[in-house]
């Protein structure tokens, strides 16, 4: 399917490499982006909701074991959404997430012990640059 989108220019930078990617808007799946000629795009797909990423940072404010917040379907709604009601700032924008995504960085961790597809995508990025 060809799409007359205008790719999208995206530059990766690190300290071992630059790589820069271009991406047509069309329905594209995660094996066929990655290569391993030229530039790589690395992803994985999330278990659950990515906002679940976030909840992993606060696993001590939540009011259910995080084995109940990895298995729900609509972890947005279920848990996500009554949470950012919580402890989110209304006043920011995205309503706090960032502050509260900051904080789950803090213990990185415990967020990839708790979320294995990130652990397994920090080291295939860990492996791309060598």
């Amino acid at each position: 399917m060809q799409s007359s989108a205008t790719p999208l220019k995206s530059t990766y930078s690190s300290s071992c490499r630059t790589a820069t990617v271009n991406i047509k808007a069309a329905p594209i799946f995660l094996p066929n982006l990655e290569s391993t000629h030229g530039p790589r795009l690395i992803g994985c797909a999330a278990v659950e909701e990515v906002e679940a990423w976030l909840l992993a940072g606060h696993i001590d404010k939540l009011d259910r074991p995080w084995a109940q917040v990895r298995a729900d379907t609509s972890v947005k709604e279920h848990v996500f959404n009554p949470f950012l009601t919580t402890y989110g700032n209304p006043d920011r924008p995205g309503g706090g997430r960032e502050e509260l995504m900051q904080q789950t960085l803090t213990n990185l961790r415990g967020l990839l012990e708790r979320c294995p597809e990130l652990a397994r995508l920090q080291e295939r990025i860990c492996e791309a640059l060598v």
